[in-house]
């Protein structure tokens, strides 16, 4: 192999030191449209339906699809968990929201964690929302979630409804 001289070879790293600097550039231009891309990727999805419309059987056909875990009942449990709460309490605030005043006579009345009431179970439910969310892949059925979560970025929510009729005819 001959050997180069000065010239050619400044040349000649000139030459490798531009390609590695476009190459470089390159990458550096397909990482941000990579990132630009995924950064449209919803991470969660809400749906809100009505009784009979199948929305159920969306979020569970979404989820094996997916490969994303449906939340739904399971958040009356972890809000349970997490606030040390009997379970069968957070149902029952879960099912029906009471007046304010209804729930401080209760509370007093209430042996039963006076503690724990409409308002600390609002709270609750929003944090573990939230949480849930920004864990990702994850479909949240009911509870607020869409009104709760509508304003998040990475999140797509979804109203699932049907005609009265349809709606009347499943169980």
């Amino acid at each position: 192999m001959e050997n180069l001289g000065a010239d050619e070879q400044k040349t000649t790293d000139d030459l490798v030191e531009r390609q590695l600097r476009l190459w470089n550039a390159r990458r550096l231009a397909e990482r941000e449209k990579l990132n630009e891309e995924s950064s449209l990727c919803f991470r969660f999805l809400t749906i809100a339906r009505d009784e009979g419309s199948l929305g159920d059987e969306l979020a569970q056909e979404l989820s094996r699809r997916l490969g994303w875990h449906v939340f739904d009942k399971e958040i009356v449990t972890r809000i349970a968990e997490n606030t040390n709460v009997r379970e069968n309490l957070v149902r029952q605030l879960d099912q029906k929201s009471q007046g304010l005043i209804q729930d401080i006579v209760s509370r007093l009345l209430s042996a039963e964690s006076p503690a724990f009431g409409v308002q600390e179970y609002h709270e609750t439910l929003l944090t573990t929302l939230i949480c849930v969310a920004a864990h990702g892949s994850a479909i949240l059925v009911g509870r607020g979630a869409n009104v709760a979560l509508k304003d998040h970025e990475r999140g797509l929510c979804i109203r699932v409804t049907a005609s009265l009729e349809a709606r009347v005819q499943r169980p």
